[in-house]
């Protein structure tokens, strides 16, 4: 499973990160880019390589995605939206 998933589920934390790494660099034969393996999107990864230390607010906002989304659809007005 990869570590974005992980985190979502409450099974990883971000201070694993190193950890995940190290399997990647020794232990995977895959094809997977590192950005791949962690099961990050591509804004997710360069945000996280130029600053190591936003693992925790993605691992935040991970956390309160599954926590915060409704069960029914409800209508927000366009001014808000924008």
């Amino acid at each position: 499973m990869k570590f974005i998933e992980l985190l979502k589920q409450g099974k990883a934390r971000p201070e694993e990160i190193d950890d995940y790494i190290d399997k990647w660099h020794d232990e995977y034969t895959g094809n997977d880019t590192l950005e791949d393996f962690l099961g990050m999107t591509t804004q997710q990864y360069n945000e996280w390589v130029n600053d190591p230390n936003s693992i925790n607010s993605l691992f935040n906002c991970e956390r309160q995605r599954e926590v915060i989304v409704p069960k029914k659809l409800i209508k927000i007005p366009k001014e808000i939206l924008q």
